[in-house]
């Protein structure tokens, strides 16, 4: 028989909705309505899963929808933003995620002896042999304290409509980050810095002046970067 006290203690089980292939003996589970797809995308915004972004550049459209009252098809317009995911948040994020394959910070930098810094500047292809230790040490400050990245954009169709979506990635520097030898793993360290990250993501037809629109959004995070330590 089944021990209640035991079926109590294991609480309800949700069981999702089948979906019944032709002929009933197969059955597959049904999609989320678009209601709780909404409702879990919401509840990862709301965690800091997905990053919402800033509105911006507003575009107006015609859509048709079917009027339940007369069924009959209506046409009304519609404006949908452009999202933007500021560049500190990303840079902010992509340090968070870095901070353990990182090679050294500054500070330790200033400890180290002419000779390891020699050896260090040699291993990337900077050293000068004409350079004072003052100067040693600054170029290795600089390579071991900069941080590089890389924009791209790609145009392309999403559910019938024509996007323009700008990534934003770190860029792999062994001067900056340590290698997968180092590490000591089979951790493919350069996949793991050069992951991109949605930039801008915005309705844009084909044409340069539409894509245009964008560019100076682009611009202005650049400009005004706050300073972030490595």
């Amino acid at each position: 028989g089944i021990v209640v006290a035991q079926k109590r203690q294991r609480g309800t089980i949700a069981r999702r909705k089948k979906l019944k292939l032709p002929g009933g003996e197969i059955s597959q589970p049904t999609h989320p309505t678009v209601r709780i797809e909404k409702q879990i995308l919401q509840e990862r915004v709301n965690s800091g899963q997905y990053m919402e972004g800033i509105a911006i550049e507003p575009t107006q459209f015609e859509c048709f929808h079917v009027n339940r009252t007369t069924n009959e098809i209506e046409q009304h317009q519609a404006t949908v933003h452009a999202r933007l995911i500021p560049f500190d948040e990303i840079r902010a994020r992509i340090r968070h995620t870095n901070m353990g394959i990182v090679c050294i910070c500054t500070v330790d930098i200033e400890n180290l002896s002419n000779e390891v810094l020699k050896s260090f500047l040699c291993s990337i292809g900077e050293h000068n042999e004409t350079n004072d230790t003052e100067q040693i040490q600054m170029l290795a400050i600089k390579h071991m304290s900069t941080r590089h990245f890389k924009i791209w954009h790609d145009h392309s169709s999403i559910a019938g409509h024509s996007h323009l979506l700008v990534m934003i990635a770190a860029i792999y520097d062994p001067a900056f980050y340590l290698t997968s030898e180092e590490v000591g793993s089979n951790m493919d360290i350069p996949t793991i810095v050069e992951e991109p990250e949605v930039h801008i993501l915005g309705k844009s037809g084909s044409s340069e002046l539409e894509q245009a629109l964008y560019n100076e959004h682009r611009l202005d995070q650049i400009r005004n970067a706050k300073p972030l330590c490595a």
